[in-house]
């Protein structure tokens, strides 16, 4: 599964670039690095599960690759910030080399059998089925305003917004990406 490939920033780190992107979902974007104890600022645009804060690897996207990064420590700041320490990166110099990188995690760690999904942006590309009408679309995007969860779903050149509600949803096949829903009357026909 790994391959190597070059030393990453001129140093005597070797990259490992993760082959295959499915097994993984963005979590957010490094955009800061504290100047002093070189801890990195990861914010998403969704409300990060509290489950991150135990994460022992997060995969970071360099020259299109995921190239794996072990954490000392993780703290969540709000609901879409994370503080991370990474392993061999106690120099602001170095870490500050990672700002404007995607951060990525093993779908699997936010991954919970109870709720189904923890991360929403998972969905993006899954079929949404109603129980009654059959087949609506495929979820484009999905949004958070207002601690309300929005999915754009495609219906051919139509756009469809569904509000992604714990009682609109019976099932989730995460395998072929199906997401069954009983949607309330007139919804999908707006």
């Amino acid at each position: 599964m790994f391959e190597y490939r070059r030393y990453l920033y001129n140093t005597d780190l070797p990259v490992f670039f993760i082959m295959n992107k499915e097994d993984f979902t963005k979590i957010g974007r490094i955009v800061k690095v504290n100047k002093k104890t070189a801890n990195i600022t990861v914010i998403s645009d969704f409300t990060l599960p509290d489950s991150i804060e135990q994460s022992k690897i997060l995969f970071i996207e360099i020259d299109g690759g995921l190239v794996p990064f072990f954490v000392i420590e993780a703290s969540l700041r709000g609901d879409n910030s994370l503080v991370v320490m990474l392993e061999d990166y106690h120099l602001p110099e170095k870490a500050l080399k990672l700002v404007g990188c995607k951060v990525y995690i093993k779908i699997e760690e936010i991954y919970d059998s109870e709720d189904e999904f923890l991360f929403y942006p998972q969905l993006i590309g899954f079929k949404v089925i109603d129980e009654d009408k059959g087949e609506v679309g495929v979820v484009k995007e999905v949004s958070e305003s207002m601690h309300q969860i929005l999915l754009t779903v495609m219906k051919g050149k139509k756009e469809i917004l569904i509000p992604l509600a714990e009682e609109f949803i019976t099932k989730v096949n995460r395998h072929k990406k199906e997401l069954f829903m009983v949607l309330p009357d007139g919804l999908v026909d707006l």
